[in-house]
């Protein structure tokens, strides 16, 4: 199993997305067959800072963390009416020092909800699984600032970082959405 977290950014380019998500099976033990393709959102990657001015230094924003693994399997009747979520956290913002440049952390992936029931009394409940945002860079003396890139997920890479010149704009990448499945449990009873 690769979750693929979003790259940090260095001094000369902006962070890449973390990948689509990989998973390579090997083993004879068939009862972990229905979870052979769960994956947890990745990470996001840090941005990156550049340079002091005096004493002041520029701090770049965190990756925000990937969604985490739900699963629920009911042997009775399942009644869903509150909400779920697995969503990936944002990426920071970079902080402000003097005449520096920083770059904003990129969002976490969306985790993976697997809920099985043999019956179903009511599903009115919500699944949040959506990846983070990035964060915002700062640059004080016109020079690039840039962004981590934003998280896979078992769906889709995340976004790649940016570069910008302008203050406060986002050049986090977005990270990936992940997935909630919600079935009847027909094929392991």
């Amino acid at each position: 199993l690769t979750c693929n977290g979003g790259k940090a950014a260095s001094t000369g380019a902006a962070g890449a997305g973390g990948a689509i998500g990989t998973f390579a099976y090997n083993s004879k033990d068939y009862r972990l067959m229905k979870f052979l393709s769960l994956f947890m959102g990745s990470g996001g990657g840090s941005g990156n800072a550049n340079g002091t001015a005096g004493l002041a230094t520029s701090i770049s924003g965190k990756g925000g963390n990937g969604g985490c693994i739900i699963i629920i399997e009911c042997g009775g009747a399942l009644n869903i009416s509150g909400g779920i979520s697995v969503a990936g956290q944002d990426g920071g913002d970079a902080t402000d020092a003097a005449a520096v440049t920083a770059g904003g952390g990129g969002g976490g992936a969306g985790g993976f909800i697997l809920l099985l029931y043999n019956s179903l009394t009511a599903d009115t409940g919500t699944y949040t699984v959506a990846g983070g945002t990035g964060g915002l860079g700062v640059t004080k003396v016109g020079a690039n600032a840039r962004g981590g890139g934003g998280g896979g997920s078992m769906l889709a890479a995340g976004s790649s970082g940016t570069s910008s010149t302008t203050d406060a704009a986002k050049t986090g990448g977005d990270g990936a959405n992940g997935l909630a499945i919600v079935k009847e449990n027909t094929e392991w009873s």
